[in-house]
């Protein structure tokens, strides 16, 4: 995620910018790690800038050197009144970036479902959640959330409604021996549909390995895999049917499943 994982950038740095005193120090550890510094530092018997990035006393490792040397060069630019009024000041890129806002939605939601609600293509929405390996939310998880344009949060509001029908896909544990081919078999989904999916390019799976199992759309009821830890009352709120429409779908008399028993999603 990459608003996340740059807020955790921003407070990392922030607390390096609270140990060292100085936002040049900070960078510095920021990228060759605090130790390093501290002992640069030492050897240097100094903090001064200049000191540190001397090449030939080689304090700093070349890389953090030219790291420096890189910020240094852009807030340079950025400065320079001459530079931001000329052709060339698009390359700062500022204010260019688009502003996002994050929204909840169900686990199990497709991109192409969000993107309908707010005008934008599944492809915009992918690149906009780049954290999402699939084009749709873990479809294990209640809730789960999204980025999508600032200014669209009001379309976003109006327009998108929550499926409220069966999940189109389910999560699938991969047991001691099984291939794809096997599992193709048992849950009635062509290992093709299973490997697009889940983005697979070869045939081979792991043991433990978690799958994402589609249904076909063309069935109105599906074979279904118990795993560890499903009751009827689970499926039945992750599917959405009633305990007693799966029951009956099965001929069950109590509500036992057994795991890799293969049952009915009426």
């Amino acid at each position: 995620d990459p608003v996340e994982s740059t807020v955790a950038a921003t407070n990392y740095l922030r607390s390096l910018k609270n140990q060292f005193g100085k936002w040049y120090l900070a960078a510095m550890a920021y990228n060759c790690g605090d130790g390093a510094l501290k002992k640069a530092i030492q050897k240097a018997g100094t903090d001064d800038l200049v000191t540190l990035l001397d090449a030939e006393k080689k304090y700093l490792p070349a890389e953090t050197r030219n790291f420096i040397i890189k910020i240094l060069r852009a807030a340079y630019i950025a400065k320079d009144a001459d530079f931001l009024i000329s052709k060339e000041s698009s390359l700062l890129n500022i204010n260019g970036g688009l502003r996002l806002t994050k929204v909840k939605v169900p686990g199990g939601t497709n991109l192409a479902q969000i993107g309908d609600s707010i005008g934008l293509s599944t492809k915009k929405m992918k690149s906009n959640n780049p954290h999402l390996k699939f084009v749709f939310t873990p479809p294990t998880l209640k809730d789960y959330y999204v980025y999508i344009p600032e200014n669209k949060k009001q379309l976003f509001s109006d327009n998108f409604k929550p499926f409220n029908g069966k999940n189109n896909f389910y999560a699938y544990t991969v047991k001691k021996g099984e291939t794809l081919l096997s599992i193709s078999k048992k849950t009635g989904v062509s290992h093709r549909a299973i490997k697009d999916y889940n983005e697979l390019s070869t045939n081979a799976v792991s043991y433990n390995q978690k799958l994402i199992i589609p249904f076909s759309t063309q069935n109105k009821s599906h074979n279904y895999v118990v795993q560890t830890g499903d009751t009827i009352a689970s499926l039945s709120k992750k599917f959405n049917v009633s305990e007693k429409d799966i029951k009956d779908a099965n001929s069950l008399a109590s509500s036992n499943l057994n795991v890799g028993a293969n049952i009915v999603i009426p």
